[in-house]
């Protein structure tokens, strides 16, 4: 299972995020929007910088998910066309 947490830039994805997972006992592996551009070095805000920064994100949880693993991610995530990929290729739960 992958849940998307996405909204406006500090909306509290993040803190809902870390919440939910403690609640469920570090069930999930969690990837963050701004460790995630840290880690990528992905620092290009125009669409297709966002774009591309997404998909690369959601890959990773779905080959997390393929292996076994719950994901939940926290992404600001402002294309509907990003979010329809993400539901295409995995059993996903969205949360805004």
């Amino acid at each position: 299972m992958i849940v998307l947490i996405y909204g406006q830039p500090s909306s509290g994805k993040t803190t809902l995020a870390k919440a939910l997972n403690e609640e469920f006992s570090n069930y999930f592996i969690c990837l963050d929007g701004d460790v995630w551009r840290d880690i990528t070095e992905n620092k290009d805000y125009s669409k297709n910088g966002r774009l591309l920064n997404l998909k690369a994100a959601f890959d990773m949880a779905i080959y997390l998910e393929k292996l076994g693993h719950n994901v939940i991610l926290s992404f600001v995530t402002p294309y509907e066309s990003a979010r329809r990929y993400l539901r295409n290729k995995s059993e996903l739960v969205e949360i805004y």
